[in-house]
């Protein structure tokens, strides 16, 4: 009898933890390599909810995408392996979250009023942008164009560091435009070594002036982007230029023709594992014209568990930089 009893009562139990098991196996996160769909957001899996101190924590330089949704939300992942070397678990860090961004035609006649995804005619064929426009409560008569890491190094407008770049600058007051440079994501063409993708930007602010002429133009980027944006801020008239990580010893910055007037900050990692701080700083040194430098102390080139330093660095840098209210 009793070893009919003990017998009963571990077929109860069991049958109470087959739910809570089949509830855990549900709820774990499931990631997917990208793909492109003719909708990109059918038949994609749960998205990847990560608290922003997790997204900071685990993020690492960008990998392959990955991409997930849930209810017309899109969410941007990479995939970065953990310290120890290949063939460990998977880590998915989330850079990019927006409510399915409008599709719009190649060339929009005016600076969409909500964010966007579109086309630009570029020197090399199409150019991938994305617009975002700021709160009107906030709303300054500027757009911010900004720039994206090393195309050949898994550079995209989705690194997470360009996002934050992106919003700091729309917090502030500014519209924004991110753009992949030519041979990257959708848009057309081959990595050019830094010269024609300055044309690309120099493009894409064409655009801008167009559409917005009386705005002001802002120039961004972050380590490759912060070159081209630097390399091609006068000849842009850029009327500030925000410069995260410039990538001084990797390229000649020493020929570049540099800006003398615009307001010009530059915000520097002194852990950076990419590019040597030491040569950015004495390199800041030798200018005739001083930006304003903001070195961060134990922070990497990725600005990993620092991405909201640097966004509060940013916003406290441009907030005497802002041009006029808009309307």
């Amino acid at each position: 009898m009793r070893l009919q009893l003990r017998k009963e009562c571990l077929e109860v139990r069991l049958q109470r933890r087959v739910p809570h098991r089949q509830q855990r196996q549900r709820s774990r996160q499931r990631v997917v390599p990208a793909q492109s769909p003719a909708d990109p957001l059918q038949g994609l899996p749960e998205p990847a909810g990560l608290a922003p101190h997790e997204v900071a924590h685990r993020a690492a330089q960008l990998q392959p995408l990955v991409v997930t949704g849930q209810q017309r939300m899109c969410q941007v992942v990479h995939r970065a392996h953990p310290p120890g070397g290949c063939g460990q678990r998977t880590l998915a860090a989330v850079i990019i979250v927006c409510m399915n961004p409008s599709a719009l035609p190649t060339d929009p006649a005016s600076f969409p009023g909500q964010t966007a995804s579109f086309m630009l005619d570029g020197p090399a064929g199409k150019l991938e942008t994305i617009s975002e426009v700021a709160a009107p409560v906030t709303a300054r008569r500027g757009v911010a164009v900004i720039c994206h890491p090393h195309p050949l190094q898994g550079g995209t407008m989705h690194n997470k560091v360009v996002t934050m770049i992106e919003r700091a600058l729309r917090e502030s007051g500014l519209d924004t435009i991110r753009f992949n440079f030519r041979g990257t994501g959708k848009s057309d063409g081959a990595y050019d070594d830094g010269r024609g993708e300055g044309d690309d930007l120099a493009a894409v602010a064409a655009w801008v002036r167009r559409v917005r002429p009386g705005d002001a133009l802002w120039l961004a980027g972050f380590s490759f982007g912060s070159y081209v944006s630097i390399a091609n801020a006068v000849r842009l008239h850029a009327d500030a230029l925000i410069s995260i990580a410039p990538p001084v010893g990797r390229w000649a910055f020493e020929t570049l023709d540099l800006p003398s007037s615009c307001p010009w900050l530059i915000v520097q990692g002194e852990d950076d594992e990419v590019v040597e701080p030491q040569a950015v700083f004495d390199w800041v040194d030798t200018l005739e014209q001083k930006p304003e430098l903001v070195r961060m102390p134990e922070t990497s080139h990725f600005f990993h568990r620092r991405l909201m330093d640097l966004r509060g660095a940013i916003k406290h840098a441009v907030r005497d930089w802002l041009p006029p209210r808009r309307p």
